[in-house]
């Protein structure tokens, strides 16, 4: 359909509009339509989100419209076009125009701003020529600098020459943020105008502090570099009473959040606070240096807090709410995301699959499609919210699956290096050593070489088999990934850890659930592999409980066993979950 056609039918449906002129159509204003160049308010009328549409070859130096309607095609075009990017985000259509000129601009975020305002995905040929026409800079310069800025890293994905997004990605949605491309999701109070008055002078280190110096300076504060023998001072001088680890923490809740203060107490022999046998504090020495650096410290913090704007800063009330209103939201987002019908692919070959393997991640069910039956294929997979495997993108691309909002996780390695600072040189990273780091398994993607004779030979039996142990290391790096947050990546002296993309920070990680589990006062059930079992899950478990090391540290020891009492390897577990009651059953985790 040319570009008349398409503007005379937008004129009698009416559907969103989207302003564009010339630049925005394609077209030059002297030779008509830049070579190869196919505007992405067209491309989006027919492709999707896995479009693999090319560009137009060749030029055309001629304009197939006539001099009557390059006038009309300047106007406000009308077309109702689907950016899936910003539907997933939530977030309007930017201009690659209005941001360029954020303080947060750079090559790397005007990359993430061109592809949310194309809505599919595009070339760096294509942004550049963006780039040139938005003002940002020259095509040459724009080009050069684009290749440059490290285009392929998450929340950006390559395909051939392509380069696309993932909508569900954290990372976008903070880059959406920082660019003011959305508000904050959590909304602060608007300050109340208060009355400028003369600060008050502050006394000196000589002086005792008060109770309403501590509401003043610690209101909704953050204290991560104040000690707890420190907080003890300002408390027990503030308060004129004799505390203990709870008292203190009760007068402390007052301001600000007590989590993890007081609960790992060490007895200073030369403190200025110390404990007894039965947990009460009591004075070692008022007059000591101690005392004095304290009160110094928080009549610093007090004369910042004074010199800062009215209002800045929410009050203890506001802060919880809007922790409540935070933790709510992130619920719900959690609750949303373990409701996704889940499913991991594995083909082979990876370029051009002859055979793909299906599996329900809840029910462990299996399915394997040879290339005759990719159209039954694609009906099935189809029917699941959330896709993973290795290079899941071009697979996506390949069976020709329409992906609109699902949710694409690439299981491979989320980077092509790691730096290893002892030798100098970088280690390569690939999908077999992230499932060997996680398991014992030998071949953790299978026998290629087998899996191609028996392809060639239509043994389907046997390539099935040999497709099941590839999923079987693709569903332990799954579940070890799922459970941490991170990938382990073992090898030699290296012993590091990279976050995976596709695990959301609102999903309950291990962390996550030490920290509920000790709240709670429940014990943890582990699986320790050696690797995950697609027939019988939780085969190797054990029961753990739960200690904490410091205000946000936990760590698990040992119930039973003739290690009880010891501590465990956390790089070792490969699922966890909160033990319930006696009679709770081990269920697959989702």
């Amino acid at each position: 359909m040319s570009a008349r056609h398409l503007w005379m039918a937008s004129a009698v449906e009416e559907p969103k509009e989207i302003q564009f002129g010339l630049e925005g159509l394609g077209l030059d204003r002297r030779l008509g339509p830049r070579p190869g160049h196919l505007p992405g308010s067209l491309r989006s009328l027919s492709g999707g989100l896995g479009s693999r549409r090319r560009p137009l070859a060749g030029p055309q130096s001629i304009c197939p419209f006539p001099a009557d309607w390059l006038g009309l095609l300047t106007m406000s075009q009308t077309f109702d076009v689907k950016n899936i990017y910003c539907q997933v985000l939530g977030i309007e259509v930017p201009s690659l125009a209005k941001v360029k000129d954020h303080r947060e601009a750079i090559t790397y975020s005007l990359l993430l701003v061109a592809l949310l305002e194309a809505g599919e995905p595009q070339t760096l040929e294509q942004v550049a020529e963006r780039f040139a026409a938005a003002g940002v800079a020259p095509y040459d310069r724009a080009l050069k600098s684009l290749k440059r800025c490290r285009p392929g890293r998450p929340p950006v994905h390559r395909n051939g020459d392509l380069y696309a997004l993932d909508p569900h990605n954290d990372e976008l949605d903070l880059w959406a943020f920082r660019l003011g491309l959305r508000p904050p999701k959590v909304q602060r109070p608007a300050p109340e105008p208060e009355i400028e008055a003369e600060p008050k002078p502050l006394p000196g280190p000589e002086v005792p502090v008060t109770l309403e110096e501590l509401e003043e300076a610690f209101a909704a504060a953050s204290l991560p570099g104040w000690s707890d023998q420190r907080l003890a001072i300002l408390l027990m001088e503030a308060s004129g009473e004799t505390l203990d680890r709870q008292r203190a923490a009760e007068l402390l809740s007052r301001w600000v959040s007590t989590h993890g203060r007081f609960s790992w107490w060490r007895r200073w022999t030369n403190g200025a606070v110390l404990e007894n046998e039965d947990g009460q504090w009591f004075w070692n020495d008022r007059q000591s240096s101690q005392v004095i650096k304290a009160r110094k410290a928080l009549r610093q913090r007090l004369a910042k807090v004074r010199q800062g704007p009215a209002r800045q800063r929410p009050s203890a009330a506001e802060w919880a709410a809007m922790t409540a209103e935070n933790e709510t939201r992130d619920a719900a987002e959690r609750q949303e995301l373990e409701s996704l019908r889940r499913c991991l692919l594995f083909a082979f070959p990876h370029r051009d699959p002859g055979a793909v393997l299906r599996l329900d991640v809840a029910s462990r069910e299996m399915r394997c499609f040879m290339a005759r039956d990719f159209a039954d294929a694609k009906a099935d997979i189809e029917s699941y919210d959330w896709i993973g495997a290795l290079e899941v993108f071009a697979l996506v691309d390949t069976l020709h699956l329409e992906v609109g909002a699902r949710h694409l996780a690439d299981l491979g390695p989320p980077q092509k290096t790691l730096a290893v600072y002892e030798t100098g040189k970088p280690l390569q990273l690939s999908a077999e050593l992230m499932i060997r780091s996680c398991s014992n398994l030998s071949q953790p993607l299978g026998d290629e070489k087998r899996m191609r004779q028996f392809l060639r030979e239509g043994k389907e039996a046997h390539l099935r088999n040999q497709m099941v142990k590839a999923m079987t290391g693709l569903f332990t790096l799954y579940t070890y990934c799922k459970t941490h947050g991170t990938a382990r990546i073992r090898r030699g002296h290296v012993d590091e850890r990279l976050r995976v993309p596709w695990v959301h920070h609102v999903e309950e990680t291990l962390h996550k659930l030490k920290a509920r589990a000790f709240e709670q006062g429940l014990e943890i059930e582990v699986d320790i592999g050696p690797h995950a079992s697609l027939t019988k899950p939780w085969r190797h478990t054990a029961r753990l409980a739960v200690a904490q090391l410091g205000r946000w540290r936990y760590g698990l020891r040992w119930i039973d066993g003739w290690h009880a009492g010891g501590w465990i390897d956390e790089s070792m577990i490969l699922a966890a979950r909160l033990v319930l009651s006696q009679e709770d059953s081990g269920l697959p985790v989702n």
